[in-house]
């Protein structure tokens, strides 16, 4: 890593850091209209008979009568124990919503608490995906109801059949569900009914937008929604058995997680790609109950590839079902063998510890699929890896395969250089011994290589691949010292390659000691280890030990040209990243690109190198236009050592688009932004670092031009793409964070804002190389956040809690200092505390 790459956004800066289907007019409900019943042993049994909610007769009809500021029109429909109705709001704004309303004779505290819980779970998320609600109260005769978004759709399942749309398509309108799913239980919602009678679509803005409704059954993970306790009943499933998960089919209660839901995506899943079931709901209803809880929790159904040969257990013929999908059915069958069997299997795990972890992960694994990329559920074959990797066809490897190579091929060259040495010297027998355990550990690399090191996107996934080659070597007790220096070199650049952590360091200098010891300090190799070990401790933010290694590496006298003007040039940038030396480095920088220049030509991939990072240390100085000038020179030295397309010609590109946005011209760098996604989704993909960083950067511009809901449009989804890619403990991560939380509070998003503030806290304490600022920042941040929603003690604490952090590490005269102070004089004179607010003032101007 450079110690440098990425948008220029300060994170401490302004400018970073349900409703029942409504298809009017269906004659008869199908099968995915099948609401929450009553599955009680009795009736399950047919003992007694049960006498379905939708016979009951309602006897005190809102139809016609107006409910506050609502005029109830019709019926929608009607689930376990609530009736919905079309409504128009008359005031403030006139629109027409949802109104679900307790039917009578059902208002039980068992049923008032499970329709209390729905209108909380809806009330604390906030998602495009998720029907919104608007208000809550009783009727005249003091029945609870609650208003929401009406949604003019269909069942998922429905609108795919009706608009023939492709696997393809099916499959993005599913990566849209799972978002949203993820979104619920990141605010403490399992859903427990997810089916495609609750995934509505309909059109917004001419795009099909899914609409996750009926919260009704939903269980809060760690949060009491209401007073009220929610529970199921012994004796009463909760849900709707064809989607439900072996746990769920216990009926406890007390060991639900996110992963029922996963479950219950995975038939949803099934259901869209083959358009039937998992298992026959003619044949599982009836069944007696304690059989269908046995089907639920022993056997498995088959996959959706053999479903569809075998015409499925629907008179439907398999040729309608290739039909709705614009396919033959032969391409049908070969589309689902595989990859998307194996993606559907893994949701429909007996055992939850083996599905998706998260409705994140599942996401993601589709995503895999249609970029052609090799699925986690897929066996661990090499060649089944080369094939998506051949198919794939990409024009260059993303940075992770890279370092994977670089690993693999460094190690093997070493094994060879080293081999050649054995024969000079005459020691091949110890050689030899060197050149095999290189060999046997390279092999070992390349076999247990995971499916997403080819693309480079999963950081993680990668880290965890590290973590067992460090662990292997740490166990090793035979490797020969210079072995074990090679090998822990590449392990050290990899890690610092992947994410910048104390991993890296850590490998780097025992690297160091060994080959000191074995080689001398001035070997060709130590001053190897040495260099690459200065390059971590920068990246780590620690910049004195990085000045004092590059200070100790520029001592040596066998440097050539090249490599000490590349020396002097990081240790300019160590110098100028580091607190109260920006001037010095600058200066420093400066001059060691014109050196460069001098000696190697302006065009040379070095001096073009240095020309970026000085870019970015002249807008530190908020010296813009300068800032401005020397991203434009590098942009147009790429262009022409690399052409167009190349990743360093793309990275210059946004360097370009954010110097320019910083100089403040936010509507040129919306352009360049956006052309500039554009270009790197296609080029790079949508977790390709540049990408990720060009996103945030659009989101920051759309800010800073007064768009916070369009800035939204592109840093939520960032955040979860830097959560995928880096974990929430790294920086990049944590300005994501801070990004999508300033944007959620210009648009009003108080509740949403002060949930990505928080999550900023946690990436900034675990995050290695963050600077100590980072936490106080985020705390106080989420404090504004919180006063914004009237939690004043809590934010009263938040508040001074960042004022004094930032105080102590940047000083009471920082803009970040002084701005918190602003908040807290804000607090108190809302709270109507004059004398406290006035000192907060003055200590704010």
């Amino acid at each position: 890593m450079s110690g440098y790459d990425g948008p220029t956004i300060d994170p401490g800066s302004e400018g970073d850091p349900g409703n029942d289907p409504n298809r009017e007019g269906d004659d008869a409900p199908s099968r995915e209209d099948a609401r929450t019943e009553d599955l009680s042993p009795d009736s399950a049994a047919g003992a007694r008979p049960t006498v379905r909610l939708s016979e009951r007769r309602d006897e005190e009809s809102l139809e016609s009568t107006e409910v506050g500021p609502y005029r109830v029109r019709s019926v929608l429909g009607e689930g376990g124990f609530g009736v919905v109705y079309l409504a128009e709001q008359t005031e403030p704004v006139r629109r027409r919503v949802a109104l679900k309303v307790i039917k009578p004779g059902m208002d039980t505290r068992a049923v008032v608490a499970r329709f209390e819980a729905e209108r909380q779970a809806l009330a604390v998320m906030d998602h495009p995906c998720i029907a919104r609600v608007f208000d809550a109260g009783t009727t005249p005769k003091g029945r609870p109801f609650f208003v929401m978004e009406y949604v003019r759709g269909v069942p998922l399942t429905e609108f795919a059949a009706k608009q023939r749309l492709t696997l393809e398509a099916r499959l993005k309108l599913f990566q849209r569900v799972c978002e949203a799913v993820q979104h619920a239980h990141g605010k403490g919602i399992i859903h427990r009914d997810l089916k495609p009678s609750n995934i509505l679509v309909e059109y917004e803005d001419g795009q099909a937008t899914p609409k996750i409704i009926d919260f009704g059954v939903a269980k809060a993970i760690d949060q009491r929604l209401t007073e009220k306790t929610i529970f199921t009943e012994q004796g009463q499933i909760l849900g709707t058995p064809e989607y439900m998960s072996p746990e769920q089919a216990e009926m406890s209660g007390l060991d639900i997680d996110t992963r029922t839901d996963i479950y219950a995506l995975g038939v949803v899943l099934y259901e869209l790609l083959t358009g039937e079931l998992p298992f026959d709901p003619k044949s599982l209803r009836s069944a007696g109950y304690a059989e269908i809880q046995r089907i639920i929790r022993e056997v498995d159904p088959p996959k959706p590839s053999t479903r569809i040969s075998t015409a499925g257990a629907t008179p439907r013929p398999t040729p309608r079902i290739a039909h709705d999908r614009s396919m033959e059915t032969k391409d049908l069958t070969r589309r689902l063998r595989r990859d998307l069997d194996w993606v559907v299997m893994k949701c429909l795990e007996k055992d939850r510890e083996r599905r998706y972890p998260t409705a994140t992960s599942l996401g993601a694994e589709i995503a895999r699929y249609l970029k052609f990329e090799p699925v986690e559920a897929g066996p661990p074959s090499v060649g089944y890896r080369l094939a998506k990797l051949v198919r794939r066809r990409r024009g260059a490897l993303a940075s992770a395969a890279i370092v994977l190579l670089g690993l693999v091929v460094g190690v093997i060259g070493l094994a060879i250089g080293l081999s050649r040495e054995s024969a000079a010297r005459r020691e091949a027998d110890v050689r030899a011994q060197e050149s095999a355990q290189i060999a046997a550990f390279t092999t070992d690399i390349l076999t247990g290589v995971d499916p997403e090191v080819a693309g480079g996107y999963d950081q993680t996934l990668l880290k965890r691949i590290f973590d067992d080659a460090a662990a292997r070597v740490e166990a090793e007790a035979a490797l020969r010292p210079r072995v074990e220096g090679a090998i822990r070199v590449a392990l050290g650049r990899a890690y610092n390659s992947i994410v910048s952590s104390s991993e890296a360091e850590a490998q780097l200098r025992k690297a160091v000691e060994l080959r000191t010891s074995e080689l001398g300090a001035e070997h060709p190799e130590t001053l190897d280890a040495k260099e690459a070990l200065a390059e971590a401790l920068w990246d780590l933010g620690q910049f004195k030990d990085a000045e004092a290694a590059y200070d100790e590496l520029l001592g040596v006298g066998s440097w050539n040209d090249r490599g000490r003007l590349s020396l002097q040039s990081r240790r300019a940038t160590v110098i100028a990243m580091g607190a109260e030396r920006l001037d010095e480095g600058a200066t420093a920088l400066a001059g060691a690109l014109e050196a460069q220049a001098a000696a190697l030509g302006g065009d040379d991939e070095d001096t073009l190198l240095t020309t970026r990072r000085l870019s970015f240390v002249r807008e530190l100085q908020e010296d813009r236009s300068a800032a401005l000038a020397l991203s434009e020179r590098a942009l147009e030295g790429h262009r022409r050592t690399h052409g167009e397309d190349h990743p360093l010609t793309i990275f210059a590109e946004q360097r370009v688009a954010t110097a320019t946005l910083q100089a403040g011209d936010t509507a040129t760098a919306l352009g360049l932004l956006s052309d500039g996604l554009a270009k790197q989704r296609r080029l790079l993909g949508d977790e390709h670092g540049t990408t990720l960083g060009t996103m945030q950067a659009l989101g920051v511009a759309h800010r800073r031009g007064g768009r916070p809901e369009a800035a939204l449009e592109h840093l939520a989804p960032a955040v979860e793409l830097h959560l995928k890619k880096y974990g929430r403990s790294h920086v990049e991560t944590y300005k994501a964070l801070m990004a999508a939380g300033s944007a959620g509070m210009d648009a009003g998003r108080h509740l949403a804002a002060a949930g990505w503030y928080a999550d900023a806290v946690a990436s900034a304490q675990g995050a290695d190389g963050a600077p100590a600022f980072y936490e106080s920042y985020a705390v106080a941040s989420r404090g504004r956040a919180l006063s914004a929603l009237g939690r004043d003690e809590e934010a009263e604490a938040s508040l001074l809690d960042g004022y004094e952090g930032l105080s102590a590490s940047r000083g009471a005269d920082d803009a970040l200092t002084r701005r918190t102070a602003s908040y807290l004089a804000d607090l108190y004179e809302r709270l109507d505390r004059a004398s406290e607010a006035a000192r907060w003032r003055d200590l704010a101007d």
